[in-house]
């Protein structure tokens, strides 16, 4: 039986992906005491299986050396922040990208898998996080592994999510890149079909909230004395947010409330009237909504967008006109349905990798490895970092120095190696 080790892996969608791709929980899972209350859910699901799984803290035990016999796949979810497109800090040389170079590291050198899976963000695949994706090559190298780039989207793998996300695949003993099977398993539906599928036990629970969403959802039922449902189809016909209804097309009902609120003692109450105040003076000059809108709106998108704390709060369901309950956002995630909701912190369903997807990276990088893929036999160019998207089914050779890198050149805060090509 193939085993494998899960490193950081928060609430365990690519542990979880890999153990129904290998049949079987990971023989350990390694993580570091920042992510203990990320972890813990997993852990306790685990539990609940009367699985003894050994959690390991690489801080508590720095020293601690594997004896696990030959591991076939190590999988990591390091923090993504580092690349996110939702941090204005996001760049090579963030923080947080160190977790990743650090938990690689540690897994190539003392687990030394015959493959590696991590996932970071969309970024991580092109040029912006190209001086991130040479590190983790020069970490690959080092320790006999050949790195390649894939980037994927959920809604390619059978949940009705548009999750872009990238892997970084570290391979052991290969010279050259494998090719990996391209998966196309949509969903034939739509997401509020896919939630429909599921039996209704606690997804009528309490839903995910803003108080400024309530508060924006009142002004409207109250001021136009409107159902839900009418509103609802208003904001669609519009293409408008709770926002741009109030501000764009109800300008009354916003000067009142800006009139009667912006000075209130009412936390709630006086920033919103401060929102509003704020777009009415954009309008003014720009003529549109032109704001940082977070306020609900409706999508007939076949796809739920990128499950995260914004979106939730913020895409309503059609039908029921609500955003959605944290169980089904543990759906659209593929976590197991005898997975208790973190109600401690929802924020933790987000920060992973929906399951499906984790499974079709862990199948291809395992076929990849026992030689059941084909390979890239030209030259590679460039960066000789090897790139394939399941999104298009494109396949790149490498890179030569993108815009982010070629600013880091001139400034010289890093040189080009040996090992570039250049085109």
């Amino acid at each position: 039986m193939q085993k494998h080790i899960a490193i950081v892996p928060l609430i365990g969608g690519m542990a979880i992906g890999a153990e129904m791709e290998l049949g079987c929980p990971p023989e350990a899972v390694f993580s570091y005491d920042a992510f203990e209350l990320n972890d813990s859910f997993l852990r306790a699901w685990y539990s609940k299986r009367e699985l003894n799984v050994p959690y390991i803290s690489l801080d508590q035990h720095p020293a601690y050396e594997p004896d696990f016999g030959e591991i076939d796949l190590v999988t990591s979810v390091c923090p993504c922040s580092g690349l996110s497109a939702a941090n204005t800090s996001a760049g090579a040389g963030c923080q947080q990208n160190e977790w990743m170079y650090k938990s690689t590291e540690w897994a190539l050198s003392k687990i030394r898998p015959k493959v590696l899976v991590g996932e970071n963000a969309p970024r991580l695949y092109g040029s912006f996080g190209q001086l991130v994706a040479l590190k983790l090559r020069d970490i690959a190298a080092r320790y006999g592994y050949l790195l390649t780039l894939v980037k994927t989207s959920t809604h390619f793998h059978g949940i009705p999510q548009k999750r872009e996300r990238s892997f970084f695949v570290l391979l052991r003993d290969t010279e050259l890149p494998p090719i990996f099977n391209r998966d196309q398993s949509f969903y034939d539906g739509t997401w509020m079909d896919y939630l429909d599928s599921f039996k209704d036990d606690d997804s009528k629970g309490l839903e995910s909230r803003s108080e400024h969403n309530d508060e924006m959802w009142k002004i409207l039922l109250e001021g136009t004395k409107l159902s839900k449902e009418e509103i609802r189809d208003l904001i669609i016909t519009t293409r408008s947010s709770l926002l741009t209804q109030i501000c764009m097309h109800e300008p009354e009902l916003r000067d009142k409330y800006i009139d009667e609120y912006i000075e209130s003692e009412d936390k709630v109450k006086a920033s919103l009237a401060r929102k509003f105040h704020y777009t009415r003076e954009k309008m003014k000059k720009s003529g549109c909504c032109n704001v940082w809108d977070t306020s609900p709106y409706f999508t007939s998108a076949l796809y739920f967008p990128s499950v995260m704390y914004k979106t939730v709060c913020r895409v309503h369901h059609n039908r029921d006109v609500r955003t959605l309950t944290p169980r089904e956002q543990m759906r659209l995630m593929g976590l197991p349905e005898t997975m208790d909701v973190p109600r401690s912190y929802l924020n933790a369903i987000a920060q992973n990798v929906p399951t499906c997807t984790a499974r079709w990276i862990c199948r291809e990088a395992l076929a990849a490895v026992e030689g059941r893929r084909p390979v890239f036999t030209d030259e590679l160019v460039g960066d000789r970092i090897f790139r394939q998207s399941n999104l298009n089914g494109t396949t790149t050779p490498g890179m030569g120095a993108g815009q982010h890198l070629t600013k880091l050149i001139e400034a010289e805060e890093v040189k080009i190696n040996h090992e570039f090509a250049l085109v």
